[in-house]
């Protein structure tokens, strides 16, 4: 039986990055698309004020996930290529298109630091 260290099984980004960037994608979400919920007023008049409106916090959602989506496929191509099975390298996929640059440098810094096997 292989170890989750030697197949290169995703690891999750420690503290409080990974609910907030999942949130802050969600929030974005809602406010550009989303239909008037009054509990989320405050959102879509946050947003509006922050980009301009809604039109360009539409364009900046569609560039937020275009840009998880590439660095998904490059965790991926990146996985593949250190050697991680098929399964593993589509967990870093999945972990990098939802997280974005945390989970991306997780696998290169894991990738430097080499295998962890030991080898008689």
């Amino acid at each position: 039986m292989v170890s989750a260290e030697e197949s290169g099984a995703v690891e999750w980004p420690p503290g409080p990055v990974p609910p907030i960037l999942i949130v802050g994608l969600l929030s974005l979400a809602q406010a550009a698309h989303g239909p008037s919920i009054p509990a989320l007023e405050f959102l879509d008049r946050w947003t509006v004020s922050l980009f301009g409106s809604k039109t360009k916090t539409q364009y900046v959602l569609y560039a937020a996930v275009g840009a998880h989506v590439l660095e998904g496929v490059a965790a991926f191509v990146i996985a593949r290529k250190a050697g991680y099975q098929w399964k593993a390298s589509f967990g870093w996929w999945m972990q990098t298109t939802l997280l974005g640059f945390p989970s991306l440098r997780i696998l290169s810094l894991r990738i430097a630091a080499g295998p962890k096997r030991k080898t008689l």
